[in-house]
């Protein structure tokens, strides 16, 4: 049966100005009777999705959600009872497709072609919803701005504040309840302020700024960046936004921007000092060589016991106390050789502190807060040593006049990053467990100018020959070649705290071996080479008196050429570092290609120019440091001729 259009064929005449009135407007109209639509214009179908012959046969009870069918039908009785109802009421209108859309119904009795029937116009309301979501989201997003930013934000209508964020009532150092609805008057820091604050912020125009003082909860003086928007630029009444950011914390930042700069400069200062210092150190070294290795000769032609042995033997331990002082250099300029093992401090203290306490003056009294032991450090325990003698020695001759207590500890500590950081500085720390050595004296203490210099190099407040300044930089520059950290406290008369913070490590602590005996020879023949000629030829009498035969050169490029003229015919070969032109290291290699298994020895004043490498991974058979000692190098040429004949 062909389906009909009711709209068409039951539209009267009287009630075309109906349905063209009906087209005219966007809300979806739909006139029921018996249950069913007899009228419906554009806007319904467009709603329902629905089309005109199968809205004719589709029931009203279809179009409207269950639940809001019966409020919609009980809205309905009850005006055909004459009671007074809401212009429209919220439901559900279903779609044919079973989706829902928010409408707002408005239902009234009507006759529809002589009989009963009702009028229902049906407006859209999901775009408004829609907007009244995206306003909530909106305000949301903007309330949780608000909240997390770091500045104070607040309403203010009339010089009253209104609302504020969390940052302002922290700024202001008063809570909620205090600021609710107060005047601006008692938040300034005086009554001129709040006036000057008004003249220079709340006027038409634009956004206008000012740095002004307030008055914290607290009594505390604080200047802030104020910057103030009107509302409604043409009604100053509605209120004005207002930013407020602390000056105080960015005076700080700066601060700590300056001292971090302070610090780099320091770094830097270092560095270049230290760099000049291993350069003397080096050409030192080579001089004190030829020197101790003359006075070692000469002393073996003299007979023992005789006064000008004697006074040779006091030339030696000047200049064994003169290699000790490069070392000292070196340290400080981080090129020292370290043999880095699992060491315990507490006991290595204990020997120090003993050795220590002969010399101190009956004034000074020593003690002792040493922690329990829960862990080696990576170091270099006669570096260590030298550390702590001179923080000892420095404490001590602070105390020198008056006397006073000396007081050495030692406990473990975590660095987080903030302290690592802090105690870095530049340089920086890792964060993990450490061991914190603490020397600390009831001296004069020091000026802060004074504590800002101390652990530069040659700097020293003693007299002439007191110190020489070098001390604590050596300090300094071992501690920080162990990957710690060296800081002091002090202020006149209240004396001085050092700390010095080691990363603890891994492993059992493990002691040195020393070899005794009469020196070493033999017969084989050795090539030497080295730039500086007086450690050639120091060096050639020595092996000779050894019974070696020896072949020496001043430069690299004449001893591989005597080296390829004969491979086989050496058994040993000896070359220096640092060379110009070519590096020991480059050297060795060459010599390397021509024979691999020959033995190869290298001199240097400062292991780490190896880069971390050991012997065995450059091909070489050991290490000898500078200044050449007698016993040093003949142990080290048995050995290495030893190794290579199996």
């Amino acid at each position: 049966m062909e389906k009909k259009d009711i709209n068409k064929e039951q539209a009267p005449e009287e009630g075309q100005r109906f349905s063209l009135l009906a087209e005219s407007v966007a809300d979806a109209v739909v006139v029921i009777q018996d249950g069913r639509p007899v009228f419906f214009n554009r806007s319904a179908l467009k709603l329902s999705g629905y089309s005109p012959g199968e809205y004719n046969e589709t029931d009203f009870s279809a179009l409207i959600h269950p639940k809001d069918l019966i409020k919609l039908l009980e809205r309905y009785n009850r005006l055909l009872a004459g009671e007074e109802q809401p212009a429209a009421t919220p439901v559900r209108f279903l779609d044919r497709f079973g989706q829902e859309h928010w409408v707002e119904a408005a239902t009234r009795s009507m006759t529809w072609r002589g009989r009963p029937a009702s009028l229902n116009v049906f407006h859209n309301v999901e775009a408004l919803q829609q907007a009244a979501r995206d306003l909530s989201d909106a305000r949301r997003v903007l309330e949780a701005i608000c909240r997390s930013a770091p500045m104070g934000i607040g309403l203010w209508r009339e010089r009253r504040l209104m609302w504020a964020n969390q940052a302002c009532y922290r700024m202001l150092g008063r809570s909620e309840e205090d600021l609710a609805g107060c005047d601006a008057r008692v938040l300034y820091a005086d009554l001129e302020e709040y006036e000057r604050a008004g003249r220079l912020l709340y006027l038409p125009g634009g956004p206008a700024e000012a740095d002004v003082r307030f008055r914290r909860g607290d009594g505390r003086e604080i200047v802030a960046r104020i910057r103030a928007a009107a509302l409604d630029e043409h009604d100053l009444s509605q209120g004005h936004v207002v930013t407020m950011v602390d000056l105080s914390r960015e005076e700080e930042a700066e601060r700590e921007l300056q001292d971090l700069k302070s610090r780099l400069r320091q770094s830097q200062k270092m560095e270049a000092l230290g760099v000049l210092a291993g350069g003397i150190a080096h050409d030192f070294n080579n001089i004190l060589g030829a020197i101790m290795g003359y006075t070692q000769l000469t002393m073996e032609d003299l007979p023992a016991g005789s006064q000008e042995r004697d006074n040779l033997d006091q030339a030696l331990k000047a200049g064994e106390r003169a290699r000790d002082l490069v070392k000292h250099i070196l340290a400080f300029s981080r090129r020292a050789g370290q043999e880095k093992r699992p060491v315990s401090l507490t006991p290595l203290i204990k020997e120090t502190l003993h050795l220590l306490r002969p010399a101190l003056p009956p004034k000074v009294e020593l003690r002792q807060k040493l922690g329990p032991e829960n862990g080696p450090v990576l170091a270099d325990s006669t570096q260590f040593h030298q550390v702590l003698m001179n923080l000892c020695t420095n404490a001590v001759q602070a105390m020198q006049s008056q006397g006073g207590v000396l007081e050495v500890g030692l406990e473990d500590v975590e660095l987080d990053q903030a302290q690592a950081k802090r105690l870095g500085g530049v340089v920086g720390l890792r964060p993990g467990p450490y061991r914190k050595l603490t020397v600390r004296d009831s001296g004069q203490g020091m000026e802060p100018e004074v504590a800002a210099r101390i652990f530069e190099p040659f700097f020293t407040t003693k007299g002439i020959d007191q110190g020489t300044g070098l001390g604590l930089a050596v300090a300094h520059g071992v501690v920080r070649s162990h990957g710690g950290a060296i800081s002091v406290e002090s202020a006149p008369g209240q004396g001085s705290v050092f700390y010095v913070w080691l990363p603890r490590g891994l492993g059992a602590p493990q002691s040195v071996q020393t070899h005794q005996g009469p020196l070493p020879g033999g017969s084989e023949r050795v090539l030497f080479v080295d730039d500086e000629a007086s450690l050639v030829e120091v060096a050639r009498r020595m092996m000779e008196r050894l019974g070696y035969r020896v072949e020496t050169f001043s430069a690299g490029d004449q001893a591989l050429e005597a080296f390829a003229a004969d491979p086989h015919g050496f058994d040993l070969v000896i070359t220096d570092l640092s060379m110009p032109q070519m590096s020991g290291l480059h050297f060795a290699r060459k010599i390397r290609q021509m024979r691999a298994e020959i033995p190869v020895l290298l001199c240097t004043g400062f292991s780490q120019a190896l880069q971390g490498n050991t012997p065995e991974e450059l091909g070489l058979k050991g290490i000898l440091m500078k200044p050449l000692l007698w016993r040093d190098l003949a142990l080290a040429i048995r050995r290495a001729l030893d190794d290579s004949q199996g």
